[in-house]
């Protein structure tokens, strides 16, 4: 993702509006575990495999904390392990801020965001510039959201300290996370997988924050692994 484009799969309603007069922060990450619970339960999943990407793997652990009877196993990826105030490395801070929020509103930048993509990327574990502008591409074009974004980072913010649901968790836990992450450093990771019982980490030499084939590669052998 990048941190202009919206993750979620609301149909294109075209810019959004100012959500100034809007409640701080309408949807937490605790409301989006909740769904995610009441899907699987709607769907009559039964116990699942629940996997989260960055602040998906957040999402999920609080799933697998509160709904353990829904949790098979939970695996985290590239995601953090609890702590408040997590913040990716200065650089990409720099380079995100740089960024013409006042412009991205009316019009996405597609070299903008493929830039700001590859800001993500890890040392030896490369997505090549092509599949990320690809994937960008039909991001923008299946829904443009600038401000959900900026929701998805408020919501994260007010989530606050995790580290008590974290020791709660009773499902077999995996975090696999790169090295080189920038976005979320893997320490984070560590300390995430410290708290939970029994939980094991399995981090990627060379591998950054971005999913991509490459990723693909490198993270599926020890996800399989770890569910078999």
């Amino acid at each position: 993702m990048t941190w202009w484009c919206s993750t979620t799969a609301t149909p294109k309603l075209g810019p959004c509006r100012s959500d100034q007069d809007a409640p701080e922060t309408p949807y937490t990450l605790f409301d989006m575990a909740e769904d995610t619970a009441g899907l699987i339960g709607a769907l009559g999943l039964g116990r699942v495999h629940l996997l989260g990407y960055s602040m998906g793997g957040r999402i999920a652990q609080i799933v697998a904390s509160r709904h353990p009877a829904l949790v098979r196993s939970l695996a985290c990826l590239m995601s953090s392990g609890g702590q408040a105030g997590v913040q990716a490395s200065p650089q990409i801070r720099e380079a995100l801020g740089a960024a013409r929020p006042a412009e991205l509103l009316l019009a996405p930048d597609i070299d903008l965001f493929t830039c700001q993509a590859a800001l993500f990327e890890g040392s030896t574990v490369v997505t090549p510039e092509a599949e990320l502008r690809a994937r960008i591409t039909a991001s923008v074009a299946r829904c443009y959201c600038p401000l959900g974004s900026a929701r998805q980072i408020r919501a994260i913010g007010a989530a606050g300290d995790r580290s008590e649901l974290l020791r709660a968790i009773t499902a077999p836990t995996l975090f696999i996370h790169g090295s080189d992450d920038p976005v979320v450093p893997v320490e984070a990771a560590r300390a995430g997988a410290a708290l939970i019982p029994g939980a094991r980490i399995h981090v990627v030499e060379g591998m950054g924050h971005n999913l991509s084939a490459a990723t693909a590669k490198a993270v599926l052998p020890p996800l399989l692994d770890f569910l078999n």
